[in-house]
């Protein structure tokens, strides 16, 4: 699989327990990075700088793979073509065996002048990576930041999602409005996207989730259903409908 990480801490620099989060944040993306590694999925990821799940992600990765054989495990950079972060990444991927790098640059949507990328650069990136990746773990971020938006995209195109609840913010946004369909899925495994000491098992609940849905028939497809109800009393279907879409299926009346 190839597996796309997102994520950061939910809360400013400013607030209190904004170094909890951080220390929580580090501790658990290099975890998840080493699950990636050892399993041998491809790990897909933006940004190379501190403060993001991103490079805590890699971080864990590398240290699988300089010290065993992962020879399918591929590291891939999604970033902006800007020279601040061309320079921050050529220093990190340095320490990175280059058999396990790939790098996809991708267009500016303004001019380099600026001393950083836009924020509408980054999520062009995280736009790409997600359309690359066959499921996506989200670890914490601004609800009110692009890895909200991002997720809400990839929502809305059927992506395998697995947001990790434990730093709240994008990530459990998420979660609230797919619990019921989450729960439906993950059955006694729901616990696993709000303990941080379960971080050994995301990988197994990821592929279930990616996992198409088949018709027995060689074909794979989403459920659809089809109510049919007397006009004078609408009041159970509307309870049914209401059930379904709950769990993102498609209901027609």
């Amino acid at each position: 699989m190839k597996i796309f990480v997102i994520g950061g801490c939910s809360v400013p620099v400013t607030d209190s327990g904004f170094d909890v989060q951080s220390r929580i944040l580090s501790e658990s993306s290099r975890q998840l990075g080493k699950e990636i590694a050892l399993g041998g999925h491809d790990l897909v990821v933006c940004s190379p700088f501190p403060g993001a799940a991103d490079i805590e992600c890699v971080k864990g990765a590398c240290e699988v793979l300089l010290t065993a054989e992962c020879p399918r495990t591929v590291i891939e950079f999604h970033h902006p073509n800007h020279p601040t972060v061309i320079t921050q990444l050529s220093q990190f991927i340095d320490t990175i065996p280059q058999q396990h790098v790939s790098v996809f640059p991708q267009h500016l949507t303004g001019d380099d002048a600026n001393d950083k990328p836009r924020e509408h650069d980054w999520l062009l990136c995280q736009i790409v990576a997600m359309e690359r990746s066959n499921g996506i773990v989200a670890i914490g971020g601004k609800p009110n930041g692009s890895a909200n938006l991002l997720l809400l995209l990839a929502e809305s195109r059927r992506k395998a999602i697995l947001p990790l609840t434990f730093l709240q913010g994008a990530a459990e946004q998420s979660y609230q409005r797919r619990q019921y369909e989450l729960q439906d899925r993950l059955l006694d495994n729901i616990g696993v996207l709000q303990d941080r000491r379960r971080l050994n098992e995301v990988l197994a609940v990821l592929e279930s989730l990616a996992s198409p849905i088949s018709t027995g028939h060689g074909i794979t497809q989403r459920k659809k259903f089809f109510l049919s109800y007397p006009r004078s009393r609408p009041e159970e279907t509307d309870f049914i409908e209401m059930v379904l879409r709950r769990r993102n299926l498609t209901v027609f009346r």
